[in-house]
């Protein structure tokens, strides 16, 4: 098995997805951002400077060329993650996606801090039976201290916009869990309350 793998590698036989960064713009500034703190790209990205969203071509044209790997090797289905600073800032391109692959051909999930999330958005991922992950830090003290908002206009509570980006995925049906970033600032005494 081990002296077969090195050949089963470089031929592809175990790919069976991708990650794709959709959106290097986010609308949050979350304190422990890696992507703002230790990326040496964070000054570029906040000046504007350089492609902030993947084209929905070159998007297709890494899936097709996974899912032709993927069938090459006996698997008709792949998966696609979407990640990024924020991904639903590009949700159009997801949305285009969404349209050109089956859910026989692709399983979407994504994970997103929830605050685009609207009835729409929530609708689509529903019905390409999409796994979502929302990011929330915690009860509102902890998370909103960690995790802000960048506009000034409307909600400045990041807790709020998630919790009502969650709740618009659950009331569409899709499938939803939450991811917390565990940190010196985590009130373990009150995560219970949290995850209830």
């Amino acid at each position: 098995w081990l002296s077969a793998r090195p050949a089963n590698l470089s031929s592809g036989s175990y790919l069976g997805g991708l990650q794709i960064t959709s959106s290097n713009a986010c609308n949050f500034a979350c304190s422990y951002c890696f992507a703002d703190s230790s990326d040496r790209r964070s000054a570029q990205r906040q000046a504007g400077a350089g492609i902030a969203n993947i084209s929905f071509e070159m998007a297709s044209e890494a899936i097709d060329r996974v899912l032709e790997t993927a069938r090459a090797h006996g698997r008709q289905r792949i998966g696609v993650k979407f990640l990024g600073r924020e991904p639903l800032v590009n949700f159009r391109t997801m949305d285009r996606l969404f349209g050109r692959y089956s859910v026989e051909d692709v399983a979407w999930s994504l994970t997103t801090n929830g605050s685009l999330v609207t009835p729409v958005i929530a609708g689509r991922l529903a019905a390409v039976d999409a796994r979502v992950v929302v990011s929330i830090d915690g009860l509102p003290q902890i998370n909103d201290a960690v995790r802000l908002v960048k506009s000034s206009r409307g909600e400045r509570s990041a807790y709020k916009l998630a919790m009502r980006g969650l709740q618009a995925l659950l009331a569409a049906g899709v499938h939803a869990s939450v991811s917390s970033v565990v940190s010196a600032r985590t009130d373990f005494a009150v995560m219970p309350a949290f995850l209830q």
